[in-house]
């Protein structure tokens, strides 16, 4: 192509013909540029449809990320719920009989005191902040996603400062029960159990006992709430980005 050129311009230059040189040479540059336009052209676009083709990659990820948090929050929830309604029956009863202490302890013991913590699946919110990948996402998605995140640390945080409150407690029980699976084992050994002598300290274990499930009540009102939010944003993203795949 290049050497078909050179000989026209050539030829013109050998005819003496400047005018017609002058011409051609000015649409051989035109030609040329466009040609490096379209090549520009062709070059953007491969690049969008990489980038469109990453994007909605984030989109699916981020899509699982969220379902998989959706289906955590709500499993949580009903266990936290469901805890919470133990501890509710067990002060009920103070308004509807008069509670014996080895009565009082029994209900408190057969609660359970280990507090299921809960995490959040942000490994492709994190990977699209650490590539700066971010910023193929709107504003919009961008903004919410980092407000998630942030409700999510605050219940992890709010969770291990309750936790650390209820379990300074728990290391209370062990001069006065010892292991929790002791009472059961001494059912079998008379002499064991009234060597103990865990009856004798009933007072001691229900004053834990009732602190150690009064910091649980409180993190299952405020965990409750904090799901909740959590489980909304989780749902406005959702819908977000289901729109934003339909759009693109």
């Amino acid at each position: 192509m290049f050497r078909f050129f050179s000989k026209i311009r050539k030829s013109l230059l050998d005819e003496g013909k400047a005018a017609r040189y002058t011409k051609y040479a000015i649409g051989e540059i035109f030609l040329v540029v466009i040609g490096i336009l379209i090549a520009l052209q062709i070059n953007n676009w491969n690049e969008q449809r990489v980038l469109d083709a990453r994007t909605q990659d984030y989109y699916l990820q981020l899509l699982d990320d969220l379902n998989s948090d959706k289906l955590e929050v709500i499993k949580i929830s009903k266990i936290y719920q469901a805890e919470l309604k133990q501890y509710q029956d067990y002060l009920s009863l103070y308004d509807t009989k008069e509670l014996e202490p080895k009565e009082a302890f029994d209900h408190l013991f057969k609660l359970p005191i280990i507090t299921r913590p809960f995490t959040f699946s942000s490994n492709t919110f994190d990977t699209l902040q650490s590539s700066a990948d971010i910023v193929l996402l709107p504003a919009s998605i961008r903004n919410n996603l980092a407000n998630l995140k942030r409700t999510q640390e605050l219940s992890i945080i709010r969770y291990e400062q309750v936790n650390n409150g209820k379990n300074s407690l728990v290391e209370k029980l062990n001069p006065y029960l010892g292991s929790t699976t002791l009472i059961k084992r001494l059912e079998r050994q008379p002499s064991m159990k009234e060597f103990f002598n865990i009856e004798g300290n009933f007072k001691e274990l229900i004053l834990i006992y009732e602190g150690i499930h009064r910091w649980r009540e409180v993190w299952f009102y405020e965990s409750i709430e904090f799901l909740n939010a959590i489980l909304s944003q989780i749902d406005a993203l959702i819908i977000q980005i289901e729109e934003q795949i339909e759009h693109d």
